[in-house]
């Protein structure tokens, strides 16, 4: 799939304490990716991909240093449920969870 991946696609989302959260899709515009980059010099980049079709939440990527769950989510999704959850919303598509129930959920 990363060979079908459209680089000029990717856009910063939002910002949020140290970290930064991009999006991208597929040149067919069939798959969307959520891409974060951790703060500083790390390394550990998370990333995945999902259905751009799907309703709702597209794709949920999680890390265990430090602990954080995101969600890409389309722009009318009911994201209610997450957010009692503990997700905060950063921007339309972007849901994230830090902490120690990161990725328990």
């Amino acid at each position: 799939m990363m060979e079908d991946f459209d680089a000029a696609s990717i856009r910063l989302l939002s910002a949020h304490g140290e970290a930064r959260y991009f999006a991208g899709t597929t040149t067919g515009k069939t798959t969307a990716c959520i891409l974060v980059q951790p703060a500083g010099n790390d390394p550990d980049w998370i990333a995945g991909c999902g259905g751009a079709g799907a309703t709702g939440e597209i794709v949920e990527v999680s890390s265990t240093n430090p602990a954080r769950t995101v969600v890409l989510v389309r722009d009318d999704a009911d994201t209610r449920d997450r957010e009692a959850e503990g997700f905060t919303r950063l921007r339309t598509n972007v849901l994230v969870r830090s902490g120690a129930a990161a990725g328990t959920g």
